[in-house]
């Protein structure tokens, strides 16, 4: 499951889109790799279009955790990083996941993706 998430992260980094079928099969692994992701069985796709529905997605997922986010807002040339930790507290937390792209949402979404691949199996 962790390899499928990483390429999932991996695809969608440097698109502008999510088509329907992408975000279905979003959905669909990041519910088995976490299904306290999506309760009540109600993600869409184009609820992964939107920062802070992804946030929000971070938040079930990894509650606590640090997001940081730097980048140039720029519907045509943006460019954003995004990472999330245990703690924004130490330097020395591994960053679990990073991503990079021209879409925030999408650059949160991949970052995501790679944290939930990495975490721990309860």
């Amino acid at each position: 499951m962790g390899n499928t998430l990483r390429e999932m992260a991996e695809r969608i980094e440097d698109a502008t889109m999510l088509d329907a079928e992408r975000g279905e099969a979003i959905i669909a692994a990041l519910r088995a790799a976490a299904p306290e992701i999506d309760p009540q069985g109600t993600l869409t796709p184009d609820r992964l279009l939107s920062a802070d529905a992804v946030i929000d997605l971070v938040d079930r997922v990894l509650p606590g955790w640090a997001i940081s986010m730097d980048g140039t807002a720029s519907r045509s040339h943006g460019h954003w990083t995004c990472t999330l930790r245990m703690s924004g507290v130490r330097d020395n937390d591994a960053y679990l996941g990073v991503g990079h792209g021209p879409r925030l949402p999408l650059v949160l979404l991949a970052a995501l993706l790679r944290a939930t691949a990495a975490r721990p199996a309860d």
